[in-house]
């Protein structure tokens, strides 16, 4: 991912989490979109 894309995509991340709107009900969904943006993050940076 180049810098312009990983920061649209924290930013829709963020927003998501703050939303009221939510996929499934309680932290779980949120706490899975975190990780898995800091293993894509992690992955980008080591390859």
């Amino acid at each position: 991912m180049d810098g312009k894309f990983k920061i649209l995509v924290l930013i829709a991340l963020m927003l998501y989490v703050i939303s009221p709107v939510d996929a499934v009900p309680g932290p779980i969904d949120d706490i899975i979109l975190c990780i898995v943006y800091a293993m894509a993050n992690r992955k980008c940076i080591e390859g």
